[in-house]
């Protein structure tokens, strides 16, 4: 991977930059894929799992907690367990997928409703 040249924030760790040439103003050299230089150019990647607070917080804010208890309740089970003491919500989860297609969210906004729950 070519190189690339970052600027830093004040603390010397959070990146601002990235520029394949080299500018006029003072850049550290990296690695193209160096994680760092790869977070910072992704853009709000999707957290792969969530608190069950941050989980239910995001569903109350976009107004879908009730329909998601609603769900969970009827189909009780494994997914009425699972619901209810699971210490972390993954966006894999095969439930997670179940009640997303029952509450017609694509995936796009499934993701968002991760991205959101991980601000929380």
């Amino acid at each position: 991977m070519e190189p690339v040249f970052v600027t830093y924030a004040s603390d010397g760790v959070t990146i601002t930059g990235v520029f394949a040439n080299l500018p006029s103003f003072p850049t550290t050299q990296l690695a193209g894929d160096d994680p760092t230089v790869v977070a910072f150019l992704t853009p709000n990647p999707v957290p792969q799992s969530v608190s069950p607070r941050q989980a239910r917080l995001a569903l109350n804010q976009q107004g879908l907690l009730d329909q998601v208890n609603a769900a969970v309740t009827a189909a009780g089970g494994a997914t009425l367990i699972t619901w209810e003491y699971a210490t972390q919500i993954n966006r894999s989860d095969p439930m997670i997928a179940a009640l997303s297609t029952q509450l017609n969210l694509t995936s796009a906004q499934l993701d968002q409703l991760f991205q959101l729950a991980a601000t929380l």
